[in-house]
This record gives C-alpha cells, sequence and structure tokens, in this order.
C-alpha cells in the first residue's frame, strides 16, 4: 500500500500539469474561434463603385481624370514590345 501511496504521490503533480495544458490549449482554441466568430459577424467594406471612385481622386488630386481619356493621336508615347518608351 505504501508503494501505491509513493506512486500516486510521484505522479501527482505530472497528472495536474499534463490537465493545465489541456486546459490551456483548449481555452486558446475557444477564444480563437470567439475571436473569429466576432470578427465575421463585422460589416464588410463598402466597395467603391465608379462615381465614388472618381469622386475620391478628384479629391485627392483635385483634378478630374476626364481629360486623361482624351488623348489625341499625336500625343500617343510609343512603346516598344515590353512596355517600355521608344527614344
Amino acid at each position: 500500500m505504501d508503494k501505491i501511496s509513493q506512486l500516486l504521490q510521484e505522479a501527482k503533480p505530472l497528472y495536474i500539469r499534463r490537465q493545465n495544458e489541456k486546459r490551456t490549449i483548449i481555452s486558446a482554441i475557444c477564444s480563437l474561434c470567439v475571436v473569429f466568430f466576432i470578427w465575421s459577424l463585422q460589416p464588410k467594406s463598402i466597395s467603391f463603385d465608379d462615381e465614388r471612385f472618381d469622386t475620391y481622386f478628384t479629391a485627392l488630386y483635385q483634378t478630374d481624370f476626364s481629360e486623361a481619356d482624351d488623348f489625341g493621336e499625336d500625343s500617343v508615347v510609343p512603346l516598344d514590345y515590353y512596355g517600355l518608351y521608344e527614344v
């Protein structure tokens, strides 16, 4: 009986440590699941449509980019096969 008591005394700290490790791992996994669940409930960011995109760049650069689409034939810079400017 003394041998069993001695073995239990020896194994008790190891058993408690193993239980604490399991609790720590389980609590970490549960915390990550809760954080992911809360993150997934957040409203999605609003995507830019063309009008908001143009308004944003007009306000940012203080210019209207409508003239950027009106390049004439003479003002086009020639590019080579790789997309670099030809000199």
